[in-house]
């Protein structure tokens, strides 16, 4: 695969070279933007201020109009289809590569880059002079699917492709609305919204927070009444990320990991006594998975046991010693750690992903407690699971696991 890179002369000129042949595949430019190294689009600027968009291929004729600024370039290492320009009054509007002078949507003051423009659904936000914002589709850019809102959270549910679902903010509240019923929202407003379970995609409940800050537990199709108690905090995972069909709550007073099941909220299954909250990563009615400072454990519901299942690298180790400081960039992922646990677990793979604010750190275990090694994603974890489940081509049961 072909890569590239972008150089200086001594005139502070920029071009794009080929990074194996080390040769100039556009002209010289005031300033070039690649996207990526693989990408074959990038953008240049030339002695007017104003920037076009080029393809490796041709770089004498830019496949765009020369504009006042270019946005985003959505034509990133996926191949997208779609930029957002801004032009001499300061308004914004979207583009397809196959027409530089028609765009696929009105003029407007601001345009959001989620959605549309990063290849994630066929939705993008606006943002018109009243500083309201909406949501639109690429194939009608005259109607809004929704109504005029103060805010649109943008990075989670039907703008990201990850369901019908979104939530807007107006009057500082909340609330969840379909993409189909744009003027009945299918929740009340409340002072805040997760965006784990419904909107995700990833189960039919949502958890609220009242202006009390106690959350609940609430189910799609009942927007009255919850299917929970008020908590101090609700675990995003377990019933609401549809790894396991209870939730994990903490309570001040009770200072413990509590494991409810809904068909019985006035008692817990277990409690997880002395666990740091931070550190939980996985449970179920019968197991639950958490990190000490230098172990992996797991509690048996059943036997009402606590086990060692192997010691932490020591990389984590470092990693659970930030997070006991009270102000720490570091954290542990539940949300997407108690989805893979859930996926692999029954191939005996124990994942851990971590992050530092912007990068994830992904930790592999077995259930016999070895570890194997540190992925700097969890794409490349993932291969890795499949291609050593492909080789011993066995798919043991899930009781067959140390888990219990």
């Amino acid at each position: 695969m072909r890569s590239y890179q972008v150089i200086e002369n001594k005139y502070g000129q920029q071009a794009v070279i080929d990074s194996d042949t080390k040769k100039p595949v556009s002209g010289w430019w005031d300033w070039i933007y690649i996207q990526s190294k693989i990408s074959e689009y990038y953008i240049a600027k030339n002695h007017s201020n104003q920037y076009a968009i080029f393809h490796i291929n041709n770089p004498a004729q830019p496949i765009s109009q020369w504009w006042d600024w270019i946005e985003l370039l959505g034509l990133s290492t996926e191949q997208l289809e779609y930029y957002i320009v801004k032009n001499q009054n300061g308004k914004r509007a979207i583009f397809h590569i196959s027409d530089p002078y028609k765009p696929i949507s009105q003029w407007w003051d601001w345009i959001e880059t989620c959605g549309l423009i990063k290849g994630q659904s066929a939705y993008y936000i606006v943002k018109n002079q009243n500083d309201g914002y909406a949501i639109f589709h690429r194939n009608h850019p005259n109607i809004p699917i929704s109504q005029w809102w103060h805010a649109i959270i943008r990075e989670d549910g039907l703008i990201k492709g990850e369901s019908d679902y979104y939530i807007v903010i107006d009057n500082w509240k909340h609330a969840i609305f379909h993409r189909n019923y744009p003027n009945i929202p299918i929740s009340q407003w409340w002072d805040y919204i997760e965006p784990y379970g419904l909107v995700k995609g990833q189960s039919d409940y949502y958890i609220v927070q009242n202006h009390n800050l106690k959350y609940a537990l609430f189910y799609k199709d009942n927007l009255d009444e919850p299917i929970a108690h008020w908590h101090d905090y609700i675990y995003p995972c377990g019933l609401i990320n549809n790894t396991s069909e209870c939730y994990a709550v903490i309570d001040k007073e009770a200072s413990a990991i509590q494991i409810y099941h809904p068909d019985d909220i006035s008692q817990p299954l277990y409690m997880l006594n002395k666990v740091n909250r931070k550190l939980l990563l996985y449970f179920d009615d019968k197991v639950a998975l958490y990190l000490t400072t230098k172990y992996l454990m797991m509690y048996d519901a059943i036997t009402m046991k606590h086990n060692i299942i192997g010691p932490l690298s020591e990389k984590m180790q470092k990693i659970i010693h930030k997070l006991s400081r009270r102000y720490t960039t570091y954290n542990i992922d539940i949300n997407i750690t108690s989805q893979l646990i859930a996926d692999y677990m029954q191939h005996n793979f124990l994942p851990i992903v971590c992050n530092d604010t912007e990068n994830y750190y992904c930790y592999l275990y077995t259930a016999d407690g070895n570890y194997i090694g540190r992925f700097s994603n969890t794409q490349d974890m993932i291969d890795y699971i499949q291609q050593e489940i492909a080789k011993t081509n066995k798919n043991p049961s899930y009781d067959m696991l140390r888990l219990y």
